[in-house]
């Protein structure tokens, strides 16, 4: 029995990281559309489990002065809601895997006050 539950578990936990990856995906994918429209210089996603990530940081997007803003990944109001109890002073993105990534890059935009440019802030 111990070992059905444990398989369960480690399943469940093979679940959640997948649906995690795709949701991270999808903000790379929003920030490739910003740093094409020249919006951000660059970003670097952090990996699991090393500092930044235990400190609260998914990935970092630099600005032209080379300013790196860290942001954090949520995809449940209960993750966004333990955040800000433990990183009150990282912003922070609540991202539905069905999003598009334009839907996204405007999200990042918004937490991470970086203005639009015109070919983007017009779709």
């Amino acid at each position: 029995m111990r070992r059905i539950l444990n398989l369960i578990e480690s399943v469940t936990d093979k679940d959640k990281r997948q649906i995690g990856d795709s949701r991270e995906n999808l903000v790379r994918d929003a920030l490739q559309i910003l740093q094409t429209a020249a919006a951000i210089a660059s970003f670097r996603m952090t990996s699991h489990g090393d500092d930044d990530d235990l400190r609260g940081i998914d990935c970092f997007v630099y600005d032209f002065d080379g300013i790196a803003l860290p942001l954090q990944i949520k995809g449940s109001w209960k993750g966004v809601r333990d955040h800000r109890e433990r990183h009150p002073e990282i912003p922070y993105v609540f991202v539905d895997r069905d999003q598009k990534p334009t839907e996204v890059a405007f999200q990042i935009s918004k937490a991470l006050r970086i203005p639009l440019p015109n070919v983007l802030a017009k779709k």
